[in-house]
């Protein structure tokens, strides 16, 4: 008799869907992490992870604006990159402005 029945799958298929995605957690445990990817998980580590992407393509205003919507213990952990984040932020605004500034003033 075959380990993987029809009814089997069935049966699993039944309580992904009624359970969404917890069922692989348990079948696999920590083996398998199933986290959302879509912009709408709120937890911390998600949080970072997209900060994470948006540093790796550049984007500093949008690491630090994610980094923002942390709260309680992670918001304190990362309260000192977020401070010089923004400081840089404001740096290259600055600089961006005076840039502007001079060109305009030779033509």
């Amino acid at each position: 008799e075959p380990l993987i029945t029809a009814d089997w799958a069935v049966e699993v298929f039944r309580q992904a869907k009624a359970e969404g995605l917890t069922w692989l957690n348990r079948a696999f445990g920590d083996a398998v992490n199933v986290r959302r990817i879509d912009g709408e998980d709120r937890e911390p580590d998600a949080i970072l992870a997209r900060a994470a992407e948006a540093l790796a393509t550049g984007d500093l205003t949008g690491a630090a604006n994610l980094v923002g919507q942390l709260e309680g213990p992670p918001a304190e952990a990362m309260a000192d990159w977020t401070r010089q984040a923004n400081r840089r932020i404001t740096l290259e605004a600055a600089l961006e402005a005076l840039q502007r500034r001079l060109l305009e003033g030779k033509q």
